[in-house]
């Protein structure tokens, strides 16, 4: 569900670069009328076809509120050694891996990962 459907970002053949798109996203948020308080809301949850950027060392979480499949492209830039962790997780999805709790909190741990 789109939560602004009456706002319009081209972003489509412009610089693709991730802070252009989110200054793009804010300044048509503050033309169509929004407070600091509600564009900085809006920039926090994310929803289909959104754009987050995390800073380095920024907590962060993810979780699909639907009841229907997700899926998400993650970008690390600078690149950052998450190929083990994420292959693990996907091992474990796919019940080709099984973890006791200690074991995913040692995993979790060693891909510097923690669950809340």
């Amino acid at each position: 569900m789109t939560r602004h459907p009456e706002i319009d970002v081209q972003i489509i053949g412009q610089d693709g670069n991730a802070f252009h798109v989110l200054g793009k996203v804010n300044r048509a948020l503050k033309r169509a009328g929004l407070s600091d308080e509600e564009r900085a809301e809006f920039m926090a949850e994310a929803t289909s076809g959104d754009y987050l950027y995390v800073p380095e060392g920024g907590l962060h979480g993810f979780r699909n509120a639907s009841s229907e499949p997700a899926s998400m492209l993650i970008l690390f830039a600078p690149g950052a050694p998450r190929e083990g962790y994420f292959e693990g997780l996907a091992d474990r999805a796919m019940g080709r891996r099984e973890f006791t709790p200690e074991e995913f909190r040692e995993f979790c741990d060693a891909h510097d990962n923690y669950w809340v």
